[in-house]
């Protein structure tokens, strides 16, 4: 007898192991539906995974290039339904069917792979309430989110400073509907062989919560940002290296919902041989037939120069963690280039 493989949304499935409800996922066959919908008020198109859930004799690689065996095409009728602060309904959105946005390559790659989306503006201010209706059955799938509002940096407030050995705050302002954060500090510099005056740009980026943060604030060591640029170059001696402009660093902030942050949290890999995993989901259904997630998150991002007239410069170009990487000030390059 062949081995069967439980096949959900492509690759990715393995990704809801955990909480509630419980499910084996080595259990018998039921039809499942799967969904994955994160909005964002500032993305100019909202795109919705609706795929089955179904289980395989054989390779799931090959059976994935199906589309039929993923799909459910105009099987559904999926809405977005917008309620305002009294949760009176606003608007009723029927989302349109679309194959032509790009898949990464891969096992599970395939072309005709089904989104549902719409253009429709996502208001800040509103509740979205999800339903997916099975047109055959007349199951109804359902869930529903706040919106994220414009993520704003407190601190630092106009400039980065690498030369501080001690802690440094880095600090949100509180926004409503809004229970994690993933931050990253980036570093642009540019590359200019010395040969041929060619210019290139580079970055590095640096995460600062590998794990969600739960708070809107942390602490970081700025002057440890020197050792991360260093692991990250080579020295060159066909370059030289320099910032890149006057706001050379950026702070990029990403903010989840409850539900999106929770999902997260307990999205790993089971570690069980048996794979009896529990698949977390907030999407209500009849006999628990659908699982994935619907909510909502918002990014914010802001430039920063490099203090000037500190010795921020200076350890990049002559420090011991970077002085041997040919950095060299800003300035030259812009005397250099005129």
């Amino acid at each position: 007898m062949k081995p069967k493989t439980l096949l959900y949304l492509s690759a990715l499935i393995a990704l809801f192991a955990a909480c509630k409800p419980e499910v084996d996922l080595t259990s018998n066959y039921k039809n499942v539906t799967v969904v994955y919908g994160v909005l964002n008020p500032d993305d100019s198109i909202q795109y919705i995974k609706v795929y089955k859930g179904f289980l395989v004799d054989g390779d799931a690689r090959i059976a994935a290039q199906d589309p039929d065996s993923i799909s459910f095409y105009k099987k559904i009728t999926v809405l977005l339904e917008e309620h305002n602060a009294t949760n009176q309904l606003v608007k009723t959105i029927e989302l349109d069917t679309t194959t032509s946005v790009p898949i990464s390559p891969g096992d599970f790659a395939n072309p005709a792979r089904v989104l549902y989306w719409t253009a429709e503006p996502i208001r800040p201010q509103s509740r979205y309430k999800l339903r997916i209706l099975h047109k055959e059955t007349g199951k109804e799938i359902y869930a529903e989110t706040p919106i994220i509002s414009g993520i704003n940096i407190r601190k630092p407030a106009s400039y980065i400073s690498l030369n501080v050995p001690q802690s440094s705050s880095f600090e949100l302002r509180d926004i409503e509907h809004v229970a994690g954060y993933s931050v990253k500090l980036i570093f642009y510099y540019i590359e200019q062989n010395i040969r041929t005056r060619e210019v290139k740009h580079g970055k590095i980026e640096k995460n600062y919560t590998p794990y969600l943060l739960r708070s809107n604030s942390f602490s970081y060591i700025p002057k440890e940002f020197y050792t991360t640029i260093a692991a990250n170059l080579s020295p060159n001696s066909n370059v030289t290296r320099y910032i890149d402009g006057d706001t050379c660093f950026k702070f990029e902030v990403w903010g989840g919902t409850e539900e999106l942050i929770r999902y997260i949290e307990i999205n790993h890999p089971s570690s069980s041989v048996t794979q009896n995993q529990r698949i977390y989901t907030n999407l209500i259904s009849e006999n628990n037939s659908a699982y994935g997630i619907f909510a909502a998150r918002n990014n914010f991002s802001k430039r920063f120069p490099l203090l000037f007239g500190s010795q921020s410069e200076d350890t990049l170009v002559k420090g011991a963690a970077t002085g041997h990487l040919n950095f060299d000030y800003y300035r030259h390059f812009q005397e250099n280039n005129k």
